[in-house]
């Protein structure tokens, strides 16, 4: 699940986003699970041994509730999602190879920057350019 945070800057909001991105798939499968068999609390019985039908009355209207509980957040994963392949479209291969390797792969900084065959101080700054056009299109707060 997302965890929510308090953030100084676009940036750090930005930069989660994108450690967060391979993780998208699993939120919404586990959430998507969550709808479908949620806990259930009604387990109790009647003392005469018979159970009670109150829970398979409602059914249909819990998974309603739940899905308008978990829609919010299904939403901004959808559109942090949507938003990043849409930018990530927009720049060139070997920089790609930078992003997808540190943030995507858990590659360390320093073979992704290998990989990319830019300097560090070039790739600084494409950085710093991506997370911006990324932080307009989710309408985060940005400050230089």
């Amino acid at each position: 699940m997302m965890i929510k945070k308090n953030y100084n800057n676009g940036f750090t909001k930005v930069r989660d986003i994108m450690f967060e991105y391979p993780l998208y798939r699993k939120q919404i499968d586990m959430i998507k699970d969550e709808i479908m068999t949620p806990y259930n609390e009604n387990t109790d019985e009647n003392i005469g041994g018979s159970r009670s039908s109150f829970s398979k009355m409602f059914e249909q209207d819990k998974y309603v509730l739940r899905t308008e509980y978990f829609k919010p957040t299904l939403e901004r994963i959808f559109l942090n999602k949507r938003v990043v392949e849409d930018c990530l479209k927009e720049i060139d291969p070997n920089f790609k190879k930078y992003i997808e390797g540190y943030y995507f792969s858990n590659m360390s900084k320093q073979k992704a920057i290998a990989i990319s065959g830019y300097s560090w101080s070039h790739l600084k700054r494409k950085r710093n350019d991506l997370f911006r056009r990324i932080a307009f299109k989710l309408g985060i707060f940005w400050t230089d």
